[in-house]
C-alpha cells in the first residue's frame, strides 16, 4: 500500500466501518463481500475498482511437514487442492463476490471508478517491483517465483 502512496495501518476488519466513519483512516482495502460483511458499505460511498486480487485459500506448510503426515491426510489435501479448489472457490464465494460488486455498481448513492487502462499499467508495475522485491530477497524465493509462473502458464495454458 506504500507503493500506492497510502500510509498502512493494520487493524481488525471488525474495526474498519468505525475507524472510517470517524476518520481515523481515509479508506480501506476490501473484497466486494467484505464492504457489506463488515459494514462498511454504510460510512464508504466511494469505490475505486483497482482489482488488487487474493489468494482464496492458501494452506502453506514445509515439504518436511507435509511428508510427516499421514497418508490419509495427505492424499486429502491432494484432492481437495488445485482445480477442485478454484472451482469450489468460484462456485460459492466468486458469486458473492460478483453479487456485491453489481450492487456495489447498481447504487446510485455509490461513486464507483474503475482505473484507466494507465492506471491499471501503473498498479500492474507497482505489483511486479514488489514481487521483484521479494524475489530478489533469497534464492528460494526466485525458485519459487520460477515455479508459480510455470503453474500459472499451466493453469492459463489452452490445452
Amino acid at each position: 500500500m506504500e507503493r500506492f502512496g497510502a500510509i498502512p495501518t493494520v487493524m481488525q476488519a471488525s474495526r474498519l466501518a468505525d475507524a472510517i466513519g470517524r476518520g481515523a483512516i481515509d479508506g480501506a482495502a476490501l473484497a466486494p463481500t467484505a464492504v457489506f460483511d463488515f459494514r462498511v458499505a454504510p460510512v464508504a460511498k466511494n469505490h475505486y475498482l483497482l482489482g488488487g486480487g487474493v489468494a482464496p485459500l492458501v494452506l502453506v506448510m514445509s515439504r518436511k511437514k507435509f511428508d510427516s503426515l499421514p497418508e490419509a491426510a495427505q492424499a486429502l489435501i491432494r484432492k481437495h487442492s488445485g482445480e477442485w479448489t478454484a472451482a469450489a472457490w468460484i462456485a460459492s464465494f466468486g458469486g458473492s463476490e460478483q453479487r456485491s460488486l453489481d450492487k456495489i455498481k447498481s447504487d446510485p448513492a455509490r461513486k464507483v471508478v474503475e482505473p484507466s487502462s494507465a492506471d491499471h499499467e501503473a498498479a500492474q508495475r507497482i505489483y511486479q517491483s514488489v514481487i521483484q522485491a521479494w524475489a530478489a530477497k533469497d534464492t528460494r524465493n526466485r525458485k519459487l517465483l520460477t515455479l508459480i509462473k510455470a503453474e500459472i502458464a499451466k493453469i492459463r495454458s489452452p490445452n
